[in-house]
């Protein structure tokens, strides 16, 4: 018998754990998130953070978790795959700094 576990994690956030009695062990995340939120987040800060630090520390991007859990799937949650998805023009959106990582 197939089962649907839906849960919250935060006003934002949504999920449903999906899983199945004849292979308890096994089962599938889907995750939602309001992105209107995050991205007039993301834009308020890049106009507000322009050349705001002059010590190389700064606030470069806000992912979402969506990605996040993704990055872990497909196993690119490093370094080199996070400096992929932080520079490809399609995740702009998401930077809070317009340098490249």
């Amino acid at each position: 018998m197939r089962i649907a576990i839906p849960y919250q994690r935060n006003k934002f956030v949504k999920g449903t754990v999906h899983t199945d009695t004849n292979a308890p062990d096994q089962f599938t995340l889907q995750t939602t998130e309001e992105m209107d939120r995050l991205l007039r987040y993301c834009a308020d800060r890049r106009d507000a953070l322009q050349g705001a630090r002059t010590d190389g520390i700064r606030h470069v991007a806000e992912v979402p978790i969506t990605v996040y859990e993704k990055a872990v799937q497909e196993g690119w949650d490093n370094p080199d795959g996070w400096r992929r998805w932080l520079n490809d023009p399609d995740n702009a959106a998401f930077r809070t700094w317009k340098g490249r990582v």
